[in-house]
C-alpha cells in the first residue's frame, strides 16, 4: 500500500487539529481524501478501498514510522491548505466522511 510520509513542519500543524477518532484524521488535501494516523503516516482513501494492508504496512501503522524498514515513503508535505473534515469529538468538524462509517453515534 501507497504510505505517505508527513514532512515534520506539517506534523506540527496536524497535532493542533482535532482527531478524527483515536490517533488517526480524516482530511481533504489537493482534492483527495487523506487518513493520517499518528500525524505521521498518511493514507489515501481510495486505496484503502481497494487494496489490503500488507504485514509491512501493519508493522510501520503500529509503532514507530521510522522503523527499520528499508522501504521507501513518498513525502507529503501538506504545504497547501489541507482541511480536517471529521471529528467524532468535536461536532462542529462533520463536513464530509468520504464515505466512511464510524459505526459510533456521533450526534
Amino acid at each position: 500500500m501507497a504510505l505517505c510520509r508527513i514532512e515534520p513542519d506539517a506534523v506540527a500543524r496536524l497535532t493542533a487539529q482535532p482527531e478524527s477518532g483515536l490517533g488517526y484524521q480524516v482530511i481533504r488535501y489537493r482534492g483527495r481524501g487523506l487518513i493520517v494516523f499518528n500525524a505521521a503516516v498518511a493514507i489515501e482513501i481510495e486505496e484503502l478501498r481497494s487494496r489490503q494492508f500488507t504485514d509491512e504496512d501493519y508493522t510501520i501503522l503500529s509503532g514507530n514510522p521510522d522503523s527499520e524498514t528499508d522501504r521507501g515513503y513518498d513525502r507529503l508535505d501538506l504545504v497547501d491548505d489541507y482541511t480536517v473534515t471529521f471529528s467524532m469529538f468535536d461536532r462542529s468538524v462533520r463536513a464530509e466522511t468520504f464515505g466512511l462509517s464510524f459505526y459510533r453515534d456521533c450526534g
